[in-house]
């Protein structure tokens, strides 16, 4: 995002705004939301080798967990680009995750696995139609 912000947006600290601090994170967390992994960098995860694929998920889950924002034995994982293989599915097996949810637009089931489950993406369900009052 800074990347893009310092290219293409006159004032670079805008981009500040598109996400959430720390102290809005542990409301969210205190107020009985749950806060999971997506990785550092966001890469299509298939397209990574085993160490650079741990080191995404490592470098988001240990600042999660040093950040009180999950434990180590309840946590979820939302892959990015609903990308995933089978080597990154044994990492997040092997560091205790709980649930892990794809992208796209499916419902899921009784019989989902707990690493790959459906879900329903309420943009793609209610699309958002913007509508231009004019104001005389």
């Amino acid at each position: 995002m800074k990347i893009l912000f310092e290219k293409y947006v006159v004032n670079t600290k805008e981009y500040k705004q598109f996400y959430m601090s720390l102290k809005q994170l542990l409301k969210l967390k205190k107020d009985g939301n749950e806060i999971g992994l997506h990785t550092h960098n966001h890469y299509w995860l298939s397209s990574l080798g085993k160490q650079k694929q741990q080191e995404e998920i490592k470098k988001s889950y240990n600042y999660l967990l040093k950040k009180k924002l999950i434990n180590k034995t309840q946590w979820s994982f939302c892959y990015p680009f609903g990308d995933y293989n089978k080597v990154t599915l044994k990492i997040l097996k092997k560091l205790n995750c709980n649930a892990a949810f794809l992208t796209g637009n499916q419902l899921t089931n009784t019989k989902s696995k707990p690493l790959m489950i459906k879900r329903l993406d309420c943009n793609m369900i209610f699309p958002i139609k913007k509508k231009i009052k004019k104001y005389s």
